[in-house]
């Protein structure tokens, strides 16, 4: 599904957490300040992109997202990332470039993969 730059959309649409089948999500490019929880209710899930909104955090229950491969946060106001993160196993891309509050991982943790880069980010605070 994609509601990228969706007239500057401020929140996530309730109806969204009925889509227990969705595997493609992409929010990018839109006034988003608050990620509801919910979200982590979409098991299927394989790829979420918030991209270039206004997010300051992530919920928790993104670590119950077992079969998201692909993460991209990047251009936000991100301060921290739960630690949950590093346990989504199937997780292949990380991106959280352009959030200029988040601490910048060393090359040795970013060449682990991007549950080494949460776990990393998570546990800087």
């Amino acid at each position: 599904m994609n509601l990228s730059r969706n007239n500057r959309l401020e929140q996530v649409p309730s109806s969204i957490n009925h889509c227990q089948r969705l595997e493609e999500l992409y929010l990018y490019g839109n006034d988003l300040k608050i990620v509801p929880r919910e979200l982590g209710n979409l098991l299927k899930l394989r790829i979420l992109n918030l991209s270039r909104n206004q997010l300051t955090e992530i919920p928790t229950s993104f670590g119950e997202l077992s079969g998201l491969t692909e993460l991209y946060l990047m251009d936000n106001d991100l301060r921290c990332l739960p630690g949950e993160l590093a346990r989504l196993s199937s997780l292949r891309c990380l991106n959280i470039s352009l959030n200029p509050r988040l601490p910048v991982p060393p090359r040795t943790i970013e060449r682990n993969g991007p549950r080494a880069v949460a776990e990393f980010v998570a546990h800087a605070h």
